[in-house]
């Protein structure tokens, strides 16, 4: 199995516990945390979130990625903003250049995408391996044929993976899920995938799991051995 631990949660009712982005403000129990979790899975089937810091006169997410790398880890995301600047403010997409670089783990980049250059320079000047996005989709601001449109012609081919549950559509039962494979060129539905909690199915090559529900359907989709990603009510985009 596989899981994300999100360390990049700025939510009151997250921080005040301790839990989520409260935890860049204390890298050695960051550490302490993710070492338990990766104990107990194994080494390459966790993943981490990271914000840039608590605030921006104490940046840590270096000092945690490196910590994480070391430990193990699977993968990391990065928000490119501080906890306390919520999800308000300017992201920092430099930093998911800085953390390419850094350390030799596939890195999605999470959260800050308002418009399709975000996107184009994620993939482009930051090379990351995925994008991770929520509300420009949620809200219509970004339409996904859209952005699959724009990247294409920047020269970026990606997968879109988008996962659904009971949450989100009545017609599937609690405790299934849906994978829905479209071809990144025509847009056309390829497969569709009903996938039951604790199981696994495959198509294109990719191993989906459904792991478990919590407000949307949590899915694994992996390409290969080295890629693996998790995510919860959004929409992923894998670089091709």
């Amino acid at each position: 199995a596989f899981f994300d631990c999100n360390m990049g949660c700025s939510v009151p009712k997250v921080t005040r516990t301790g839990a989520g982005a409260a935890l860049m403000q204390n890298p050695a129990q960051a550490l302490d945390v993710a070492k338990a979790m990766i104990a107990e899975a194994e080494p390459g089937h966790v993943g981490f979130k990271l914000r840039l810091g608590w605030e921006n006169t104490s940046e840590t997410w270096q000092e945690i990625a490196l910590g994480l790398a070391r430990a193990g880890a699977g993968w990391l995301s990065l928000h490119p903003r501080y906890a306390r600047q919520g999800f308000t403010g300017k992201a920092d997409w430099t930093a998911l250049a800085r953390l390419k670089e850094l350390v030799d783990l596939p890195l999605v980049a999470s959260g800050g995408a308002g418009a399709v250059e975000h996107f184009v320079d994620a993939f482009r000047d930051a090379d990351v391996d995925a994008a991770l996005a929520a509300s420009v989709f949620h809200s219509g601001a970004i339409a996904i044929p859209e952005l699959k449109r724009d990247l294409r012609a920047q020269g970026i081919e990606v997968l879109v993976v988008t996962p659904a549950s009971g949450a989100m559509d009545a017609n599937i039962a609690p405790g299934s899920a849906v994978f829905e494979l479209y071809d990144i060129a025509t847009d056309a539905k390829l497969d569709v995938v009903p996938v039951e909690q604790g199981e696994e199915a495959e198509s294109a090559g990719m191993l989906l799991t459904f792991e478990r529900e919590l407000r949307y359907a949590g899915i694994i989709a992996r390409q290969d051995p080295g890629a693996a990603w998790m995510w919860v009510g959004s929409t992923l985009l894998v670089l091709g």
